[in-house]
């Protein structure tokens, strides 16, 4: 039997306790291989999870890896901006915790998102 490839996310969020939140909340899914760091964002990964910066949208234009932006912004133009920028997914971190991992997945298969809370 052939083993299934585990997602290798970067969990990178400014803010060290939503980032331990994060790395926890995905480090419990077998399918995923997670580490944490404060930005900059390393290039091992295949989703990159981090916060909402001019670096990280400067960033966009060279990295390979889907990017996942967690943040307290939720203003259309932020999320136009990011989008824009190349940034893959735009999730609130009022979601659900659920929604994270989910989230994770659809971009690592080639999806595009943003999320609000309800």
């Amino acid at each position: 039997m052939t083993p299934v490839r585990r997602l290798k996310v970067s969990v990178c969020h400014a803010e060290p306790v939503v980032r331990a939140g994060l790395a926890a909340l995905l480090s419990g899914c077998s399918d995923m291989e997670v580490a944490t760091g404060a930005p900059p964002v390393p290039k091992w990964a295949d989703v990159i999870v981090t916060d909402f910066s001019d670096a990280v949208l400067r960033l966009r234009a060279s990295a390979a890896e889907r990017i996942m932006i967690v943040t307290q912004r939720e203003r259309e133009w932020d999320v136009r901006t990011a989008l824009a920028a190349g940034v893959h997914a735009y999730i609130s971190q009022r979601v659900a915790a659920v929604e994270v991992p989910v989230a994770v997945r659809a971009l690592a298969a080639g999806q595009r998102l943003s999320k609000s809370a309800p």
